[in-house]
C-alpha cells in the first residue's frame, strides 16, 4: 500500500511518521506539507500516488480538501488529530503514530486498509466511513468521486 503522510512543513510529523512506517510490511510512504514553506509541498501528484493519505490535523484535511478535490476524489484520507508540539523521531510522537497507525494497516483482501474503531469493532474495508466523535477519534473518509460539471448552453 501507498501512504502519504501529511502535516504543516513537513519537517517534524509528517517526515517521522515516513521514516518509520516506509518499508515495514511492504508500504511505501512519502510525506509532504501544505504550508508554503513546507520540506516538500504537497501536489496532486502526490495525492494520486497515494492509496491512504494521512492528515496530521482536521486543518491539513481542509486544506487538502479545498486546493485538491479533483486529486482526492475517491482516496481514503485519514486525520490522526496530532497537533504540532513534538520534534523530529520524538519518542511520544514515535509511540502515537505507532498507535494511531496500526488500525489502518491491516491489509483487505484488495490491499486496502480495513477500518477498525478504537474499541476494536470492523467498520468496513472500501466503504465509505465517517468517524468524527470529538477532536480525539480519527476522521475516516473515502472522498467520492465528483460528478462532472456540465457547462450549460445559452440559446
Amino acid at each position: 500500500m501507498k501512504i502519504l503522510f501529511v502535516c504543516s512543513r513537513n519537517r517534524l510529523r509528517s517526515l517521522t511518521a515516513e521514516r518509520l512506517f516506509d518499508g515495514v510490511n511492504g508500504h511505501e510512504v512519502r510525506s509532504a506539507g501544505t504550508e508554503q514553506g513546507a520540506r516538500i509541498r504537497v501536489t496532486a501528484g502526490h495525492l494520486g500516488w497515494a492509496d491512504l493519505v494521512v492528515a496530521m490535523e482536521k486543518r491539513h484535511v481542509s486544506r487538502l480538501r479545498d486546493k485538491f478535490a479533483d486529486a482526492l476524489s475517491g482516496k481514503r484520507l485519514v486525520c490522526l488529530h496530532v497537533p504540532d508540539e513534538y520534534a523530529f523521531m520524538d519518542p511520544a510522537l514515535v509511540e502515537r503514530l505507532d498507535a494511531e497507525m496500526a488500525p489502518y494497516l491491516v491489509p483487505d483482501e484488495q490491499g486496502f486498509p480495513l477500518i477498525i474503531d478504537m474499541q476494536g469493532d470492523f467498520l468496513g474495508g472500501r466503504a465509505v466511513d465517517r468517524l468524527i466523535e470529538g477532536d480525539a477519534t480519527p476522521v475516516v473518509d473515502l472522498v467520492p468521486p465528483r460528478k462532472p460539471q456540465h457547462k450549460k448552453r445559452r440559446r
